[in-house]
């Protein structure tokens, strides 16, 4: 390894870390060593032609500004700031040149030298002849970039190369008066601007003159960053929480905020037994009089920031059902529910690939007929099918008033899908109840809800939000299901699937 890396120049360090690290950098952090790169390489061409006018300038200064800030993304603590508080001062800090420097740097069109030529006279504090102000007094420690927080407070400082109390502070021109939380302290050839409370209107440039000498600097007061300080938690005495409990959840953080959203299992929490309160930079959520319902996982989002936990309500059991729970009666009910729960539970996962294929299958089909419609209704829709051709004329839509009823004017979409429910339900009796036609192109579950035999089915998205009789409904009546099942038996009469279907509506 090279141990002289600091002799290297700006561009050959960009190649190294373009050849040796690419692959450790994200697109932003490639794209920013690039742009340093160019403008290296830009520096040279410009030495070459001396011209570079401010616009040109006020561009590339910009992609370079916002490339350094990307590079030091992921610094963490005070290193961060003062890389941040550097980047800045770049612009910020006033540069003059004398003419003499200048003649000298004409010399030769190396940029490198050029860059030594400016450190060896010191471009960055203003360059004055030795007698051209006499005795009067020069900013020998000039104001710095400063990066503060709001309500944080701050202190702008620099020192004159004598005593000399008559200096004026200015803020963006305007000049500086003392208030409850801004004081000017000097001490001998020290002088300092103290803020306690920062605020962002303090934002802006910052001087501080004393006869024709003066310093400038800029102040960027930013909104501090949320930060979560404990997490979301329990908070209510008894950790073991029970239904009928009045629960509370917290949550504390570094600042003041009342732009906070509630959520349970990621939807927003909008219950009249849910009450959300705020003191300080402590946030609570209490749940009232706490159901089964509320069990599941918080969150408090506060935007970038969040916090989650886990809530588990338990049982509030009496006496009385505990010795209930104790006889073999009320053993086998609790038995037959839970068998009833994970039955429900194996066949969700099941039943939602096989209503999506069913769907897709049928799509599939009607591939030259439409991919869609949304004006057919029940109430006028004619199957494609004839009525002599029909297994079930007495309940079918084809002899249902057939003379108000018209085909589907989509090529046929809707009354060819009809038919296709049809002839794949069992018993040739779909519930149409349970169904919104318009919705057949779209929500597979739509489709799936045919087949249930009771209604009350409408509008369900998902397996989970069907009930096991009405799963068993489905795979008893959808003969794709039979067939998606493989080597079982399915009659609709005395199948396992049917006994437990039976079962279930005798409880």
């Amino acid at each position: 390894m090279n141990t002289k890396i600091d002799s290297w120049d700006t561009r050959l360090l960009c190649v190294v870390t373009l050849v040796l690290f690419e692959s450790y950098l994200d697109s932003s952090e490639i794209q920013a060593v690039t742009c340093i790169s160019e403008q290296r390489k830009d520096l040279d061409n410009y030495a070459q032609s001396a011209s570079l006018n401010y616009e040109t300038f006020q561009r590339k200064w910009d992609e370079l500004h916002a490339a350094l800030l990307e590079l030091i993304k992921d610094i963490e603590g005070k290193a961060k700031f003062e890389c941040t508080q550097m980047i800045h001062s770049f612009k910020l800090e006033n540069i003059s040149v004398n003419l003499e420097l200048i003649n000298r740097m004409k010399q030769t069109k190396d940029v490198s030298f050029h860059v030594q030529m400016a450190i060896q006279d010191k471009v960055v504090r203003k360059i004055h002849g030795d007698n051209q102000y006499g005795h009067e007094p020069v900013f020998t420690e000039k104001l710095k970039y400063t990066l503060v927080y709001i309500n944080e407070p701050t202190i702008l400082a620099c020192k004159l190369s004598m005593p000399d109390k008559s200096v004026t502070w200015r803020h963006d021109n305007k000049k500086v008066e003392e208030t409850e939380t801004v004081k000017f302290v000097d001490k001998k050839c020290n002088h300092w601007l103290a803020i306690s409370q920062a605020h962002s209107t303090d934002t802006g440039h910052y001087s501080c003159s004393c006869g024709k000498s003066s310093t400038t600097a800029f102040l960027q007061v930013l909104e501090n960053p949320l930060k979560i300080t404990e997490d979301l938690h329990v908070a209510t005495k008894d950790k073991d929480v029970r239904e009928n409990m009045d629960i509370i959840l917290c949550c504390k953080i570094n600042l003041h905020t009342n732009k906070v959203i509630w959520r349970h299992n990621g939807k927003e929490i909008k219950c009249d037994r849910h009450h959300a309160s705020f003191r300080q930079q402590e946030h609570q959520l209490t749940i009232q009089n706490a159901k089964f319902e509320d069990d599941g996982k918080y969150m408090i989002d506060f935007g970038a920031v969040t916090s989650c936990t886990t809530l588990y309500i338990k049982g509030n059991l009496n006496l009385l059902l505990k010795n209930q729970l104790a006889e073999d009666l009320y053993k086998n009910w609790v038995r037959g529910a839970l068998g009833l729960k994970y039955l429900k539970l194996g066949l969700e996962a099941f039943s939602d690939n096989i209503v999506e294929n069913h769907h897709s299958k049928i799509l599939t089909t009607l591939l030259s007929t439409g991919n869609t419609c949304a004006k057919c209704s029940l109430e006028f829709l004619l199957p494609l099918h004839k009525k002599e051709h029909c297994p079930k004329p007495s309940k079918c839509l084809c002899s249902k008033q057939p003379r108000k009823r018209n085909k589907c004017p989509n090529g046929g979409f809707c009354s060819k899908f009809y038919d296709l429910i049809l002839w794949d339900h069992r018993f040739k009796d779909p519930l149409l109840t349970n169904t919104n036609i318009q919705k057949w192109s779209s929500d597979p579950w739509s489709v799936a809800t045919c087949y249930i035999s009771t209604p009350g089915y409408e509008d369900r998205k998902s397996a989970k939000e069907v009930d096991c009789a009405g799963l068993l409904s489905i795979f008893i009546n959808n003969i794709f299901f039979h067939r998606s099942l493989g080597d079982v038996e399915i009659d609709g009469e005395t199948d396992l699937f049917k006994k437990v279907h039976v079962n279930i509506q005798l409880r």
